[in-house]
């Protein structure tokens, strides 16, 4: 179950100031608890835009939403405890329709704006990733599934589907599933999903591993149910889903229909929202895992700033909304909180390459996902050992972490 600390809004708005004051990702102490509360953003100063384009609608809308929910809950905690310089924060939120093509536009409309968020899911960023002009725009796409350039403007929120796959493999063979079946859809996020777990599949720490079955399915499928009688065939004691959004839902519930129905189902931690569990709760597995970032790792992290940053964020959606953060919340908050430490370091009009530079420089910064060291030029700054698996729990309503840092059987603490 996981654990929590109860805060109030000032200890969020301390600890937060504190993880966003270092410069180089080195946290200043936070406030005493005698310091009286920030004052808010003064109204009359012009405020700090920084644009979003995120899929409000479309394929990503589940989780596009999400990312919007928290990029709402920042602004008004950022603005509470003086905004950035005595500037409110404004997060603008362009709607992309999880179109690759729209999101193209609405970057191109983007004039004077050295810094922005999103999209959503791997389509879409890549398109704007192939479409902006070298070293004009710092870009940080909230997809997971990207591989952007070393040392370029692109950068991509938490570890790669490499990291993913492989934690989530790792996981499964030392629970002794060895024969292992993917199933994806054919857009970019399945078919990356599925070519890198096919590679991965091969890597040496994963020997023993068998791939019985591999299929796609169209991501527009209200069913897969030919795909999956396709990898039945091959007899797995476990099955890996490579999508996101209503797509899931169409694999889970041709399993469910399926002799596959009792096996453990490992689905891409984008897939983490409460909403996707509520919708698809009549057909989900016995158990179902997800591999991704310590947002929801409470009970293995030591004590210390990111435990800190994790409690306070979960305190935030509390206090603001009235429920708890899901992983689609978790996405766009530290890239967000990211890009506001840079410009209270930097200035307000801080150049692209300014911005740039300064991520490119962090090597401790900690937050909510983990410590970000961008110095290894990877675009993401986390690491496998920021990783954990999880599974799903519908009596605890949440996603209980079962494994240790990247994937391990090391007991929870």
């Amino acid at each position: 179950m996981r654990i929590r600390r109860s805060w109030s809004s000032r200890a969020f708005i301390g600890v937060t100031a504190a993880l966003l004051a270092g410069c180089g990702g080195t946290a200043a102490p936070a406030a005493p608890k005698s310091s009286p509360p920030p004052a808010k953003a003064t109204a009359s100063q012009s405020p700090l835009v920084i644009p979003a384009i995120l899929s409000l609608s479309g394929q990503g809308a589940f989780l596009g939403n999400e990312e919007k929910e928290a990029l709402t809950v920042l602004q008004t905690l950022t603005n509470q405890q003086g905004g950035v310089l005595g500037h409110p924060v404004q997060f603008q939120i362009l709607d992309d329709e999880t179109s690759p093509k729209l999101a193209v536009q609405l970057a191109a409309g983007f004039h004077n704006v050295p810094a922005f968020l999103g999209p959503t899911l791997a389509g879409p960023c890549d398109a704007v990733a192939g479409a902006l002009k070298p070293a004009t725009m710092v870009d940080y796409c909230l997809s997971p599934v990207i591989n952007p350039a070393p040392g370029s403007y692109v950068f991509s929120a938490i570890d790669s589907s490499t990291v993913e796959a492989g934690t989530a493999l790792k996981y499964a063979m030392e629970q002794g599933w060895r024969r292992v079946a993917f199933l994806a859809t054919d857009d970019a996020t399945g078919k990356t999903l599925l070519s890198e777990s096919e590679k991965v599949i091969k890597q040496p720490a994963l020997q023993g591993l068998q791939l019985v079955g591999a299929a796609e399915y169209p991501v527009t499928a209200i069913n897969a149910n030919s795909e999956v009688s396709s990898i039945a065939a091959g007899h797995p004691q476990a099955v890996f889903v490579w999508t996101t959004g209503a797509s899931l839902g169409a694999a889970l519930k041709s399993i469910n229909q399926s002799p596959l129905r009792s096996l453990p189902v490992f689905a891409t931690g984008g897939n983490m929202t409460y909403a996707e569990m509520k919708a698809f709760a009549q057909f989900l597995p016995p158990h179902l895992y997800f591999a991704t970032a310590g947002w929801n790792a409470l009970p293995v992290l030591s004590a210390g700033p990111q435990k800190e940053a994790v409690s306070a964020f979960d305190q935030a959606f509390q206090t603001e909304v009235g429920h708890l953060p899901d992983l689609g919340n978790a996405l766009a908050w530290d890239p967000a909180e990211l890009l506001l430490t840079a410009y209270r370091q930097l200035g307000l009009n801080a150049t692209a390459s300014a911005i740039h530079q300064f991520l490119e420089r962090q090597n401790n910064y900690i937050g909510i996902m983990g410590r970000y060291d961008f110095t290894s030029g990877n675009q993401r700054g986390l690491t496998p050992q920021d990783e954990y698996v999880y599974e799903w729990s519908p009596s605890h309503h949440t996603w209980d972490v079962v494994s240790g840092p990247g994937g391990s059987l090391r007991s929870p603490t």
